[in-house]
């Protein structure tokens, strides 16, 4: 089984290569909005056309946001047309003879243009972003938003100002979040909140912030909720949380790292750089993604010289970026059982 895997992933990048350009760079972010999925991560193109490190494929061709961001993104979330972008950047908008907005690690696109978040913004380094009821969550290893509000690693602006979110003390930076519910669950490199005791799992109930679990979780690299419960990926593997406890799935990854999952029609989707995965009561080699189905799991064929960083499913499609240093140029989509261009 393991030839004819790599069998169809080396046909598939060899067939490929007389075709146009995907995205010329990494990938690391996607998530699905405004009716296309959006992509984010480090590249200058897609489709041969300057973007700039974000983009957006609406199943028959790659859109720039404009003229983009002038750094690497490193989170993403949405409110119907509005896209935040937050990342290593200081102007967006900026290209050629247009001299764009400063907006310093956050930006909001509205559909036709970008927008800053405030002059000046953040201190320190944006690693993520969530959005609900109208605020925008964001988490990294700050500890002043808006210029001069003191918030440690996790900050909200509500549209016109930024404040702290419960008198946040993060000791280190957090580095994920996610909503499940009305909660706010954050992960990270922390074991402090002020003076208390927060292992890496924190949660804000809108009151107070507590520790996720008793003794908190290490390794986590991701959090996406499908509705029910928090899909949480790591150097761990795999797990779910429901908001009480941890549940683990069975025989996850752990010879490596999870850094991108998704949930969609009752499969859970996680890429990384693991390359094992027990499939019944056997060993099989998966090269960094696989998908569970509340049963079991399902390996997929290797593409070489990759490491998967982020996946999404798009009007019924399975799509997957990363790190492609062969023909498939920063993200692929899996097709008619094996992994194709995106844009042929």
């Amino acid at each position: 089984m393991k030839k004819i895997f790599l069998a169809a992933s080396i046909l598939a990048v060899t067939s490929s290569q007389t075709m146009a350009q995907d995205i010329l760079g990494t990938t690391s972010h996607m998530m699905v909005a405004d009716g296309k999925l959006i992509i984010g991560g480090y590249f200058e193109k897609s489709d041969r056309r300057v973007v700039n490190n974000i983009t957006t494929w609406d199943g028959t061709k790659f859109t720039g946001l404009g003229k983009g961001i002038d750094g690497k993104c490193r989170g993403l979330a949405a409110d119907g047309k509005n896209i935040y972008v937050a990342g290593d950047f200081t102007y967006a908008g900026k290209g050629g003879d247009d001299a764009g907005i400063e907006s310093n690690r956050i930006a909001k696109w509205d559909g036709t243009k970008w927008i800053s978040l405030g002059k000046p913004t953040i201190d320190r380094e944006i690693f993520c972003t969530a959005f609900k009821d109208g605020k925008l969550y964001i988490g990294g290893n700050f500890t002043k938003v808006g210029g001069t509000v003191e918030s440690k690693s996790v900050a909200m602006y509500d549209g016109k100002k930024w404040s702290s979110v419960g008198n946040a003390k993060f000791d280190r930076a957090v580095t994920s979040m996610a909503f499940l519910g009305n909660d706010l669950y954050v992960a990270g490199i922390f074991t402090l909140n002020g003076d208390e005791p927060m292992e890496r799992f924190a949660k804000w109930d809108g009151k107070v912030w507590t520790e996720a679990v008793p003794g908190g979780l290490n390794g986590i690299e991701t959090m996406v909720a499908d509705g029910n419960n928090l899909i949480i990926g790591g150097k761990f593997g795999v797990k779910l949380f429901d908001g009480k406890a941890l549940v683990e799935i069975p025989n996850s990854p752990t010879s490596g790292n999870v850094f991108g999952v998704c949930a969609d029609g009752g499969k859970i989707y996680i890429a990384g750089d693991f390359r094992r995965v027990k499939v019944g009561k056997k060993d099989v080699e998966t090269y960094g993604f696989a998908s569970w189905d509340g049963k079991a799991w399902t390996a997929y064929p290797e593409i070489p010289y990759t490491v998967f960083r982020c996946v999404a499913v798009y009007n019924g499609v399975l799509y997957a970026g990363g790190e492609f240093n062969n023909a498939f140029n920063g993200i692929t989509k899996w097709e008619n059982g094996a992994w194709t261009k995106v844009q042929n």
